[in-house]
C-alpha cells in the first residue's frame, strides 16, 4: 500500500479535528497561555530594566508562569495515548484499516505520530514566542533555549508513548490508572524522606521511564541558568530512547493482540 503511513497520519489528523479530547486540550492550552502570557510580559516589560535583564526575566517568568502548561501537555498525552487504539475500536474505524494490506505496527506508529504532532502544535505558540522574543532581546539565539524546549516536547512524547503502549493491552481506564501509579511511584522513589521500602522504590525509579530529577536540568536550560549542553542533551536522549523502546513494545503488543468489533 503505497504511501500508507502518510495516508494513515493524514486520516488521523483529520479525525483529530473532531476529537473531543484534542479539542478540550486545545481550549485549555489557549486558556493557560492567555492568562499566563500577559502576566509574564507585564513583569518583564514594565520593569524598566535593560535589554539583557529583560531577556533573562522573560525566560524566567515566561517558563515559570506557564509551568501548568507542561502538566496539561503530559495529561493530554496520557488521554490521547490511552485512547489511541480503544478509540478506533469503539468507533469501528480500525477494522476497515486493518482489512487493507498495512501492518498493525504501522497503524500503531501512525496513531502515535498523529497525537505527537498535536502536542507539538500546542507547544509551538509558547516556545516560539518565548524563544523568539528572548532571542530578539538578547540579539542572539541561545542553543540551550532550543534544547530545553525540545526536552519539554520529548517529555510529553514519552508520556504519550507510555500510555499508548499500555493502551494496547489494557482498557483506557486501567491504562491511565497504571500511568498514574507510575507517577506516584516516581514521586516516592525520589522522595528523600522515605526509609521503609526505599530499595524497592529505587528499583522502580531505575526501571521505569521516569522524568523526575530532570526538571531542574530542563528548567536551567530554559531560563538560561546553565551554560553547559551536556546535561540537557542527556535528558533529551533519555526521553527519546525510552519513547523509541515503548513504541517498539507497543507495536509488538498490538500486532499480537486479538481484536474483535464491539457488538
Amino acid at each position: 500500500m503505497k504511501g500508507s503511513f502518510g495516508a494513515l497520519v493524514a486520516r488521523g489528523l483529520w479525525r483529530a479535528l473532531s476529537d473531543r479530547t484534542a479539542i478540550i486540550g486545545g481550549l485549555l492550552a489557549v486558556t493557560v497561555l492567555a492568562v499566563a502570557g500577559p502576566a509574564a510580559s507585564f513583569n518583564v516589560f514594565a520593569s524598566g530594566a535593560d535589554t539583557a535583564t529583560r531577556a533573562a526575566k522573560l525566560r524566567l517568568y515566561g517558563w515559570n508562569y506557564t509551568s501548568s502548561f507542561d502538566f496539561l501537555m503530559v495529561a493530554l498525552g496520557f488521554a490521547l495515548g490511552a485512547n489511541q487504539i480503544a478509540g478506533d475500536i469503539k468507533a469501528g474505524t480500525l477494522f476497515g484499516v486493518l482489512a487493507r494490506p498495512v501492518s498493525r505496527g504501522k497503524v500503531f506508529l501512525a496513531g502515535w505520530s498523529v497525537s505527537a504532532l498535536l502536542l507539538v502544535g500546542l507547544e509551538i505558540p509558547r516556545s516560539a514566542f518565548l524563544i523568539g522574543t528572548a532571542s530578539w532581546l538578547e540579539g542572539r539565539l541561545d542553543p540551550l533555549h532550543l534544547l530545553g524546549a525540545l526536552a519539554v516536547v520529548s517529555g510529553a512524547w514519552l508520556a504519550l508513548a507510555s500510555l499508548a503502549a499500555l493502551g494496547t493491552v489494557l482498557t483506557p481506564t486501567y491504562a491511565i490508572l497504571a500511568g498514574l501509579l507510575g507517577v506516584i511511584a516516581g514521586n516516592l522513589a525520589f522522595h528523600q524522606e522515605i526509609r521503609i521500602g526505599a530499595w524497592m522504590l529505587d528499583t522502580v525509579g531505575v526501571l521505569l521511564p521516569l522524568p523526575w530529577g530532570q526538571e531542574r536540568i530542563v528548567g536551567d536550560a530554559l531560563t538560561g541558568a546553565s551554560s553547559h549542553a551536556g546535561p540537557i542533551v542527556e535528558v533529551i536522549a533519555y526521553r527519546l530512547a525510552w519513547t523509541a523502546l515503548l513504541l517498539f513494545l507497543g507495536s509488538l503488543a498490538f500486532s499480537r493482540r486479538d481484536i474483535a468489533p464491539r457488538v
